[in-house]
């Protein structure tokens, strides 16, 4: 997704992990041209339709933002599970780098 928009990337992993949502914001993406083509003579029911599609075509695009911070959260659960732990080092001056594990256990101040 691009930064700043409310329009999914559909080339995106979490477009392409959301299949049926996109699938909806594309129908209502063309069901709202269609209501808009489509003939006024239709006692306010076709604008109200309209109205509608447009409140949906909304919530549809905040599930799919909501489903992309899951599969984020998700997909950085699973690189932590399968990914080696990488050390984590703390600049002690002049002592060097030291593991934050055995850092806390270190009496020079930092």
């Amino acid at each position: 997704m691009l930064l700043g928009s409310n329009i999914p990337d559909i080339g995106s992993w979490n477009a392409i992990s959301q299949p049926h949502m996109i699938a909806v914001l594309e129908a209502l993406k063309k069901t709202k041209v269609e209501l808009e083509v489509a003939e006024h003579s239709k006692r306010g029911h076709r604008a109200k339709a309209l109205e509608f599609v447009n409140k949906d075509l909304e919530q549809t695009k905040k599930c799919i933002e909501v489903g992309k911070k899951e599969n984020s959260y998700a997909i950085e659960k699973l690189l932590c599970l399968i990914s080696p732990p990488l050390p984590i080092c703390v600049n002690l001056g002049k002592g060097g780098h030291v593991p934050i594990t055995s850092a806390a256990n270190h009496s020079t101040p930092y």
